[in-house]
């Protein structure tokens, strides 16, 4: 926005749009206005009220305005920590000395600018020492424009650079290499740039880190520790090493392992962009120092970074207190480091594209402005996704039933949308490929016996369809549960009942974690016109089936086994053993526990979260039927047949009675889940011949089942969870959260750990 020579009106407008964040304002140019002469201070006093409250300013042209040092004064608060204005051009204005240096101070703390232009303005001694010392603070700024040729000036910033340890480092691996000022100055010596660049003789090896005793962060046996330089020491044609004092004792390290200690390692900074010389050694001194603290989160940049603390930190989640205590600020960098802060920013700048008129947002849209938002939580196993997922659900939510009683209604899911359950659960269904025509063994093992059913066989299956249980019918009927889904559901409580639904389902206990999510998910929160919830999709990936059939020492299955086990009903109604006794859910005997968890309480909070989904008490009863399938399925052992000769080494299953259990919690023959188990059809050269399993074989297809069986139950119900939450407008803007993997190494590892 180009406004130069602008008269009172306008510049008065243009800051009413600066303060109101509006769209058009991300580069302003008021260079040469008439009216900052006139009401320099007045107008400057309401441009730096506005910047402090914006978000979206990017450049700003004040040259030429006759701003003096009042309005410098005021500037210099708003831009002390504005973190999204990149240029600023004060040049050919009337800044004194104390100007200078207010806007010198501001600069050493901002963590937005990099192009500062303060062309034409005389400078003094102790003005260059303050820019020079800025410098050393500021680790964004990369150009300052300046027309002096101050000697005084260009030794201090000499002396700087050739101070930096990044700089210095370069030249010692011996790189040709010749930094650009980060001052642009005009008519500098030639012999100026030549200093920057000194030859240095091994005789004066490490003083460009200060020379003995200085602090130096030092790495030991693959450990930061703050040591004290003491000199260095070369031995024959091999490199020089520096002499660190750690703790009374010395060390020989490499100048590669060392970097200087700076004033800022030592300050509990909530944003780590504002340390100077940001390095490995400082940023875990201050993460581990703000955990000591119980400051579990800290910015970097835009992005924040959380620590598990794994213990309870009750009052950190304290939402109503967190919007009180911060609710005022309207800049985001005021904000402290907080999870809840990312939710706000996410939901705010979302408000920003749905609060707009129909043919703004098309236009907003189409130039890649206003879009949706997307919080990205990654990090390795235990570091508390999951958690941080939830606590961002928790602050949409909260905002949106604010949003709500702001307009004086409560928003259920509409009309149109539980219309559109019964067609949305039947496409779930399908791509789940949990609808069953006949029987549940059709659909789990149809690839496995359709090929060689005789004529006989296919009419026993064809029977089958008429005495199939009524609750695997229930199961598999979309439209079942629908009429039981209540009257007026709230959005928000859907999203919050989905959430220990699919820790049970997709959640286990892991060395690291005990409350593992093994699957990827992303969940879009849906939005209406007026920045309310309309509905949530989740899409999940990359399941870890492997653990439904093996788990290491130490781990659990999914959580969902060891809850359907507390209820005795279920466990007598389909003859299930103690979790000890089914090899899916021990090792050696063995099943970890959850410490300060109770397996039955959990369970209570899954069957009571079910029915808002539609999958009421005969749904529910085929679910852990087929659970109950899956455990039992998992006990079966083959031996040797009794009619294998030879080199033949075909299975058969080791105990009948164990194979009737598990046939029956699938509702299918034994005869045929037998067939299944042991043999296979292929076809050669035209002719079918039926190939029979050896014991290695059949295991393995034996744990494919368990695996398919409890995988496809599992998109079943994220199908049912959708079906219901989902909002009916498919153009509906979403803030999504992608609960990324967990990454770690285990003893052995698995084809998912090598994909995640």
């Amino acid at each position: 926005m180009s406004l130069q020579h602008a008269k009172e009106k306008t510049v008065l407008e243009v800051i009413k749009k600066v303060e109101e964040n509006d769209r058009r304002t991300q580069s302003i140019d008021l260079s040469g206005s008439s009216v900052f002469r006139e009401k320099s201070v007045k107008l400057s006093a309401s441009l730096a009220d506005a910047l402090s409250r914006n978000t979206r300013l990017t450049a700003l042209d004040l040259s030429n305005c006759s701003i003096g040092d009042v309005s410098a004064k005021q500037l210099s608060a708003a831009l002390a920590d504005n973190a999204t204005l990149f240029e600023l051009n004060l040049s050919y204005n009337k800044l004194g000395r104390q100007g200078l240096m207010d806007i010198a101070k501001a600069l050493s703390t901002n963590v937005g600018l990099k192009s500062v232009s303060l062309a034409s303005h005389r400078v003094d001694s102790s003005v260059a020492h303050a820019y020079v010392q800025m410098f050393y603070t500021n680790v964004t700024l990369l150009t300052l424009t300046w027309d002096v040729n101050l000697p005084a000036f260009n030794l201090k910033l000499t002396e700087m650079i050739n101070r930096n340890n990044e700089i210095n480092r370069l030249l010692l691996e011996g790189k040709d290499y010749r930094p650009k000022l980060p001052l642009e100055m005009k008519d500098d010596p030639p012999e100026l740039v030549e200093r920057l660049v000194p030859e240095m003789g091994d005789e004066e090896f490490g003083m460009e880190l200060g020379g003995a005793g200085t602090t130096l962060w030092c790495s030991v046996s693959g450990r930061w520790e703050l040591g004290t330089l003491k000199g260095s020491q070369k031995k024959g044609m091999a490199a020089a090493k520096l002499v660190v004092e750690v703790e009374g004792e010395e060390h020989l390290v490499e100048q590669k392992d060392v970097t200087r200690f700076e004033p800022s390692h030592a300050q509990d900074l909530p944003n780590m962009v504002a340390m100077h010389n940001l390095h490995e050694a400082p940023l875990l001194y201050l993460l581990q120092r703000r955990l000591k603290n119980g400051s579990i989160y800290t910015w970097a940049g835009d992005v924040l970074l959380s620590l598990n603390p794994y213990g309870p930190l009750p009052e950190l989640y304290n939402l109503s207190r967190w919007q009180e205590d911060n609710s005022a600020k309207k800049r985001e960098a005021a904000v402290p480091p907080h999870v809840y802060a990312i939710a706000r920013r996410a939901y705010s700048q979302l408000r920003e594209k749905v609060g707009m008129a129909e043919a703004e947002r098309a236009a907003a849209a189409a130039s890649g402005a206003f879009a949706s938002q997307s919080v990205l939580i990654s990090g390795e196993s235990g570091a508390g996704k999951t958690e941080a997922a939830k606590r961002v659900i928790e602050f949409l939510t909260a905002a949106s039933r604010t949003a709500k009683e702001a307009r004086g209604s409560m928003r259920s899911v509409d009309d149109s949308n539980r219309q559109s359950i019964e067609s949305s659960v039947a496409a779930a269904s399908t791509r789940a490929s949990l609808e069953m025509p006949s029987t549940p063994l059709a659909a789990v093992a149809e690839s496995r016996t359709a090929s060689f059913r005789t004529p006989a066989s296919r009419a026993r299956h064809a029977s089958l369809a008429a005495t199939t249980p009524a609750p695997d019918a229930a199961f598999f009927s979309p439209a079942v549960g629908v009429a039981e889904q209540p009257a007026v559901v709230s959005v928000e409580l859907l999203l919050r009942d989905a959430s220990p639904i699919l820790e049970a389902f997709g959640n286990a206990k892991t060395i690291r974690n005990d409350n593992s999510s093994r699957f990827g998910k992303y969940v879009a929160v849906q939005y209406d016109e007026h920045g309310c919830i309309a509905g949530a999709s989740t899409e999940t990936y990359l399941l870890e089936r492997s653990r439904v059939v093996d788990i290491s020492a130490g781990e659990r299955n999914y959580h969902i086994f060891y809850q359907l086990l507390t209820d005795s009903g279920i466990r007598s109604a389909w003859s299930l053993p103690p979790a000890e006794s089914l090899d899916v859910l021990n090792v050696d005997g063995q099943v970890a526990r959850l410490a300060g968890v109770s397996d039955a309480k959990e369970f209570a909070v899954v069957r009571r979260a079910l029915p808002a989904f539609g999958i009421g008490p005969p749904e529910q009863a085929a679910v852990w039927r087929i659970l109950s399938a899956v455990l039992l399925l998992g006990n079966l052992a083959f031996s040797l047949a009794s009619d294998a000769a030879g080199a033949d080494d075909y299975a058969q299953v080791a105990d009948d009675a164990a194979l009737a259990c598990a046939a029956a919690a699938l509702g299918c023959e034994e005869g045929s889940l037998r067939v299944a188990l042991l043999q296979k059809k292929i076809n050669v050269a035209g002719e079918d011949i039926t190939q029979r399993y050896s014991i290695k074989a059949a295991q393995i297809c034996r744990d494919a089942l368990c695996k398919s069986i409890f995988a496809a139950l599992f998109d079943w119900v994220v199908g049912r969870i959708n079906a219901v939450s989902r909002s009916a407008n498919p153009r509906s803007s979403s803030i999504g959260i992608l609960d990324i993997f967990g990454f770690e190494q285990l003893q052995t590892n698995s084809f998912e750990q090598l994909c995640i």
